[in-house]
């Protein structure tokens, strides 16, 4: 990879994390009956599908088994400082897969233990590194509680969430309490790709796929789902500061969603009195789309013309989704036919806008000073 030579704002790196012991320090010792080889000695399942090309990029892993994504100064060297990332948000995919635990309460406590986790081994080790408060989304009010226990931290950025929702779907009144806690925070949500389990049930409506290609093409449904539901529930309308942003989904599926919409409320708007705008109004003023999987057509231009369609050059933030397998490197993935300014924007622009970020400063940290 080269460095660019501009700023950059990654947001969706995730951390690794060899074993969920690891969080034994953090969480509270009537929850350590649980940590025990036979239930959550390892990482809770994500899902039950086999990933043929492995989860992390096989560069990263070594003979005795162990990952880059572990160590924050391997992730700052091959990340930060050889790609040249300015900021990274890491999105942690463990509080997402505790959002599908029916053990509800200690799925909470879990994630608690887990921003503690975050902050002590990864933010406070560079501040280049941001955080993204994980909670246990089945209980609400647990997750507001733990949204203002640490939602003054200056690292953390975001509420994060599995785009598969438990129980029922995100525009659902059930979870304004998250929403609330975010916005008096000052805090942005993200939804992240998941493959639903548990909680969340199947991943597609008419059940489950046969093969793990047939499940990362079919990702955008849940996708297109949540945003469906987070406009036509007013969800915008009764929180106005909320901002999301929808992680390791794409972006070419927007425009044609927006569309549906505004035609489905044109003719049924007297179902929901509730919306003052087009759909798409409160997508462009509200949502924001990570790049990756950057979509790859075979001509490169029509990815101009999909932007141009969604009516804003401000809604996509760039992302790199390392360490994993089809990772996006910030040198390679933005076609060369961009624009200068919309290349920096995607690189920069838009993250800083989004999140508040600070202008890039050279930072050193805690564990480089001599």
């Amino acid at each position: 990879m080269t460095a660019l030579r501009q700023p950059i704002a990654d947001c969706d790196v995730h951390e690794g994390m060899r074993s969920f012991m690891e969080l034994k320090p953090y969480l509270a010792k009537q929850w350590h009956m649980y940590l025990t080889r036979d239930s959550l000695g390892r990482l809770p399942t994500k899902h039950a599908y086999a990933n043929p090309t492995n989860g992390t990029t096989m560069e990263l892993v070594h003979d005795d088994g162990s990952s880059d994504d572990w160590f924050p100064e391997r992730m700052r060297s091959r990340l930060l400082d050889g790609m040249g990332i300015d900021y990274a948000v890491i999105v942690g995919v463990v509080p997402e897969a505790l959002c599908a635990m029916p053990q509800t309460k200690f799925a909470a406590a879990a994630a608690s233990a887990y921003n503690d986790w975050l902050i002590e081994k990864w933010l406070s080790f560079d501040g280049r590194f941001k955080g993204s408060i994980g909670v246990a989304a089945q209980e609400p009010l647990l997750a507001a509680r733990e949204i203002d226990r640490i939602g003054s931290h200056p690292g953390m950025l975001q509420v994060n969430l599995p785009m598969a929702s438990p129980l029922m779907p995100w525009g659902h009144e059930y979870f304004d309490p998250i929403w609330e806690a975010a916005v008096r925070n000052d805090l942005r949500v993200s939804f992240h790709v998941g493959t639903p389990t548990g909680l969340m049930g199947a991943p597609w409506a008419s059940g489950w796929p046969a093969t793990y290609m047939e499940l990362r093409s079919g990702f955008i449904h849940h996708f297109q789902s949540g945003v469906i539901s987070l406009v036509c529930n007013g969800v915008f309308e009764k929180f106005p500061k909320l901002k999301v942003v929808m992680l390791e989904g794409g972006f070419a599926w927007v425009p044609a969603l927006m569309w549906r919409l505004d035609q489905s409320w044109s003719e049924a708007r007297r179902e929901v009195p509730w919306l003052t705008r087009r759909p798409s109004d409160y997508i462009r003023e509200h949502v924001r789309f990570g790049t990756q999987p950057f979509e790859e057509p075979d001509d490169p231009a029509h990815l101009l013309q999909v932007i141009d369609m969604m009516g804003s050059d401000e809604m996509l933030l760039f992302s790199t989704d390392y360490p994993h397998w089809d990772f996006d490197a910030p040198d390679r993935v933005i076609p060369a036919n961009f624009p200068a300014e919309l290349k920096k924007k995607i690189l920069w622009g838009n993250a800083q806008q989004f999140y508040g970020l600070p202008d890039p400063v050279s930072q050193e940290s805690p564990a480089s000073v001599s």
